[in-house]
């Protein structure tokens, strides 16, 4: 299995439960891959870290004030490093992750040292700031983009709700109650982000918001289903599961 390791924001949405996602989605097994499928396999996990690496950090890059040039480089750093910790079939990682000087020395090289503790400030909201990437793609693939004010006041929404309820498990997911814990928590942040999302998002952009959180919601009683299932069957696995994906496609 492709294996990501989360280098640098807590709750990012690259953890254990996208490479459950990634596994499902490309098919990937724990069995040794002929190199053909492991090269298949490598290029598709390159273009989704690179596209989560770039929902995650796309607006924060405007706040910080990038220049075009300094942004192109910093995706590309991040997406090298996130690349670097993934490890295929248990083996060995991809590459050398940097360890947090190296990390910062090298983003200081490209923005600076003031920019550098600006950068770091904001990076602790990341999960925020992924969020809204993936809503505006959404939203544009319905013909119904974000406006930059739009895409603003959202941002401030998410984090205002996720500072109120935490999607987010507050440890591993090792029993059919701590899923559902889990599941609550994120159907509850979903709730409240759908409440207050028409004070920044016209009624067709909240349809669709709406529409696809009520989805993931069905998804994730599916999933409680199944798990349900397997506690019965004594093939129990709880730990690592998509249910607790905020977001997912």
């Amino acid at each position: 299995i492709a294996m990501r390791h989360p280098p640098f924001v807590v709750n990012l949405p690259s953890s254990a439960a996208v490479v459950a996602l990634i596994a499902l989605l490309y098919g990937v097994s724990s069995r040794a891959q002929p190199l053909d499928d492991r090269h298949v396999v490598l290029e598709r996990l390159t273009e989704d870290v690179t596209r989560e690496v770039r929902a995650t950090y796309a607006l924060l890059f405007e706040h910080l004030g990038l220049t075009p040039l300094e942004k192109d480089a910093l995706f590309e750093l991040l997406a090298e490093d996130e690349l670097a910790r993934t490890w295929l079939d248990d083996k060995a990682p991809l590459g050398n992750p940097m360890d947090e000087h190296e990390r910062s020395s090298r983003i200081a090289a490209i923005i600076g040292d003031a920019k550098l503790h600006e950068f770091s400030a904001l990076e602790r909201n990341a999960p925020s700031y992924w969020e809204v990437g993936v809503i505006g793609a959404l939203l544009e693939r319905n013909g119904v983009p974000l406006t930059a004010a739009q895409r603003d006041g959202l941002f401030e929404i998410l984090m205002d709700v996720r500072d109120r309820v935490s999607p987010s498990p507050a440890g591993k997911i090792l029993s059919i109650e701590s899923l559902e814990r889990a599941v609550t928590q994120i159907n509850e942040y979903q709730r409240h982000v759908v409440e207050l999302a028409p004070s920044v998002l016209s009624p067709e952009q909240v349809v669709y918001l709406h529409g696809r959180y009520q989805d993931m919601s069905y998804r994730r009683f599916q999933d409680i289903e199944r798990k349900r299932q397997e506690a019965a069957d004594g093939t129990l696995d709880v730990d690592t599961v998509p249910s607790i994906l905020v977001w997912s496609e």
